[in-house]
């Protein structure tokens, strides 16, 4: 069974012990609470760790060892913060359109979102509850089936095709990053969409979504042709996503790309959203989006307190040390 990178506690750890080894740093951890602590210099800092378990709702990130504890997302410089753009979509999407950091158009009434559409939960995580993509008829979707009804808490969101991209930020800059194709099946003129489907997931019992076939003008049954891609999920998160056993951090690939203009442009005015008593003594925090056909990225939704990327620690300890790094991803902002 493969290793899911991002909950591998190895890969965590590996990262701090290059960091510390790099600059001379001492600390250790404490095996009764996985709390480790760091020094360098007349600096110290404690990390706290986090936990996934599963419960009847999902996922879910706990602090310490509880029954069910599953794997592990990451060493946070505090406990926990929380600020309202991180906990409701909604609240994020109001501030975006305030200052003009674009997002997927959005709406409580379906008739201002044209084209297809997704209906979100405004304080879900990984994507649960997520229903979609549905399409609009005059930027009205079709009533003849319930679930394109807002339950509670819901909101319409325009549905955007492109590269998905997940950014973790320690404060105003970009730490890692991760920028994915939605994952597709390509024809072969004998296979069904299902069949390819299954394929992919190495299973015979995942189904496909039909709405999201739908959209593309295809179903589940039909044999395409040689060649021709269709995209078979669209989040991050999804069964096919290859993030979860790979390491897909590509912050380097990307400097002084447009991209990690708009990126950097994003993460100064996303900061903006946290009170100044939660930013002291910084902040790690989350940017989900998409990149479309034409390389704008479209922002989602941001998060407080998620899964780290081993690749994030750098910045983060960085910063804390007060350690001075050669100029690089900076260079790019004038």
């Amino acid at each position: 069974m493969l290793q899911h990178f991002k909950r591998n506690q190895v890969q965590h750890a590996m990262a701090f012990s290059q960091w510390m080894r790099k600059h001379s740093a001492r600390g250790g951890l404490d095996p009764l609470n996985m709390i480790m602590e760091i020094s360098l210099k007349e600096r110290t800092h404690r990390f706290y760790p986090q936990f996934t378990v599963m419960t009847s709702e999902g996922v879910r990130f706990v602090d310490q060892f509880v029954p069910g504890v599953s794997g592990f997302v990451g060493w946070y410089p505090y406990t926990r913060k929380y600020w309202e753009a991180a906990y409701s979509k909604i609240a994020f999407k109001q501030y975006a359109n305030s200052v003009g950091l674009r997002t997927p158009a959005w709406s409580l009434d379906n008739v201002e979102v044209r084209g297809a559409y997704l209906i979100k939960s405004d304080k879900s995580s990984f994507g649960q509850g997520q229903r979609g993509p549905f399409l609009t008829e005059l930027g009205s979707p079709s009533q003849r089936r319930e679930d394109r009804r807002l339950g509670e808490g819901e909101f319409y969101e325009q549905f955007v095709v492109g590269q998905l991209m997940k950014a973790w930020l320690w404060n105003d800059k970009p730490a890692a990053i991760e920028v994915i194709d939605m994952p597709k099946v390509v024809g072969d003129g004998a296979s069904t969409v299902l069949e390819l489907y299954q394929s992919l997931t190495k299973s015979s019992d995942r189904r496909l979504s039909e709405d999201l076939l739908g959209v593309q003008g295809v179903i589940a049954s039909q044999v395409i042709p040689k060649g021709k891609k269709v995209i078979v999920e669209y989040q991050m998160a999804a069964e096919t996503s290859p993030v979860h056993y790979s390491d897909y951090n590509c912050r380097d690939r990307v400097v002084g790309t447009p991209f990690e203009q708009q990126l950097i442009h994003a993460a100064e005015i996303c900061l903006g959203t946290i009170p100044e008593e939660t930013r002291e003594g910084g902040v790690l925090m989350t940017l989900d989006g998409a990149i479309d056909r034409e390389g704008k990225v479209w922002f989602f939704e941001m998060n407080s307190n998620p899964q780290l990327h081993p690749a994030f620690y750098d910045t983060m300890l960085d910063d804390l040390f007060n350690v001075h790094q050669p100029a690089t991803h900076t260079e790019t902002t004038a």
